[in-house]
């Protein structure tokens, strides 16, 4: 294996789990040490799962509503990266695997963690901006298609000045995988009015 010309040198590490080197514009995923440029990352999100808190007894008491104070089991915790045009395209950074009740420091020194993930994310990629329909996620606008002399599209009738750049940034998502067509049609009719 040849040495790297630009060897990885952190310029900030969150736990044993993401670090980033400022300098040569890179960021590692420290489970696996994948390394990636900024410019790959096309959007990220917090991911949450959630399961039951037992069977019975105590547990069920609590789940049951007798003592609910909105505690719950998280089976999962994790920051997904999307990055197109890598090998897989989502990657998770996995902070929780093991159940944990939302009430414990455990829990909270996680999302901790996650939210801190998150604001590094938000740092090196400030042009990913959250989807309004979806809280926690966020994703680079679609990169303008290049050509000699930008043409503007005939307007369509009851649609929204600017339309034609938020149809490309859905068409984008869509080709991303993280909207359905039945979605981007459905934003479609309602940017053109109809």
């Amino acid at each position: 294996m040849q040495a790297e010309a630009n060897p990885f040198s952190a310029t900030k590490s969150i736990g044993q789990y993401f670090q980033t080197d400022d300098n040569s514009r890179r960021f590692r995923l420290c489970k696996d040490g994948s390394v990636f440029r900024y410019e790959d990352l096309s959007g990220f999100e917090f991911c949450q799962e959630q399961g039951e808190m037992g069977r019975g007894g105590v547990a069920r008491a609590f789940s049951g509503g007798l003592f609910d104070s909105g505690v719950f089991v998280a089976t999962r915790i994790a920051v997904r990266l999307h990055l197109p045009g890598q090998t897989p395209p989502v990657r998770d950074i996995d902070l929780l695997i093991t159940p944990t009740r939302s009430n414990t420091p455990m829990y909270r020194g996680l999302t901790a963690v996650a939210d801190q993930i998150l604001d590094e994310l938000r740092r090196i990629r400030p042009d990913c901006l959250q989807r309004p329909d979806a809280p926690g996620r966020f994703f680079a606008p679609a990169p303008a298609a290049a050509s000699a002399a930008p043409q503007a599209a005939p307007a369509q009738p009851g649609a929204a000045p600017g339309y034609e750049a938020e149809q490309r940034q859905l068409k984008a998502l869509m080709d991303d995988g993280v909207i359905t067509q039945a979605d981007f049609d459905a934003k479609k009719k309602q940017l053109l009015g109809l």
